[in-house]
């Protein structure tokens, strides 16, 4: 089996690893950021086709559109973060047979806890508009609280130049998250 495979978390290489490991169906392209926030890593989802210019005198650009896959995850109150507590097994995997990224973690909190923690992503070959995403937590040790905040973050840009209006948010039936954006200049 084809496989491309990072063994070790090192923020001096999320960027590059997030661009190797992308996976896409040839309608989109979902860069492999991490689901947790980390201060230099640059978040990324492209349509083909999708163009735009932030200002008359600027070249187009493909537009960075709004973020789906970004969590904040809490456990036992503590948030998750690859730079807090301890790192005990990390292997993150993007599968070049069946377009799937895997990210498999061990990770123990900061009061000594131990949490496996499995990201699991791809974008459907079938049906060009879907993406997926599951995420598996296990409690090694004892019972525990968790909370996963994600939604949809607007705010992705090229390099500090917003391409996107918002024109509608909404939840329906409690259960889907829907956002309609356009682009500023091009109207898509």
């Amino acid at each position: 089996m084809k496989k491309l495979d990072e063994n070790r978390f090192d923020t001096r290489y999320i960027n590059k690893f997030a661009s190797l490991m992308t996976v896409g169906n040839g309608c989109f392209g979902l860069r492999a950021s991490h689901e947790e926030n980390y201060v230099d890593q640059t978040r990324g989802m492209y349509v083909a086709g999708i163009y735009n210019k932030a200002t008359a005198t600027e070249p187009s650009d493909l537009v960075n559109l709004p973020d789906m896959v970004g969590m904040n995850i809490e456990l036992d109150g503590e948030g998750f973060s690859l730079l807090t507590g301890e790192i005990l097994s990390y292997k993150r995997q993007l599968n070049l047979e069946n377009g799937e990224l895997r990210r498999d973690i061990l990770w123990k909190s900061r009061t000594g806890s131990r949490f496996r923690l499995t990201f699991q992503r791809f974008a459907a070959k079938n049906d060009l508009h879907v993406l997926a995403t599951k995420l598996t937590v296990t409690s090694l040790d004892k019972p525990a609280q968790m909370k996963i905040v994600t939604g949809i973050n607007a705010q992705q840009t090229n390099f500090g130049r917003q391409h996107l209006i918002e024109e509608k948010v909404r939840v329906v039936e409690g259960d889907l998250l829907q956002g309609i954006y356009k682009t500023t200049e091009s109207g898509i």
